[in-house]
């Protein structure tokens, strides 16, 4: 189950990084996030980070022009 979702279709670098890295600090470890993405760049956006911070991509597939990423929260939030 996805506690919450981030809709950032439409969205082009760097925002839906940006967004992202919003999102995260207000989630508490254990939590899990769905990102939802147009913007190729995105996913690869999303594994860097998540590998910087600590956290871990579930899932991420793509369905027709969109791609969903899971992300479950691992670390302490970013300050």
């Amino acid at each position: 189950m996805t506690g919450t979702v981030l809709d950032t279709t439409g969205l082009n670098c760097p925002l839906p990084f940006l967004k992202l890295r919003k999102a995260l600090r207000s989630l508490d470890v254990g939590a899990r996030i769905e990102v939802l993405s147009t913007d190729p760049l995105a996913p690869a956006d999303f594994r860097e980070l998540c590998a910087a911070l600590g956290h871990e991509i579930v899932t991420a597939r793509k369905e027709g022009s969109i791609t969903r990423t899971l992300i479950e929260v691992k670390g302490a939030r970013p300050q």
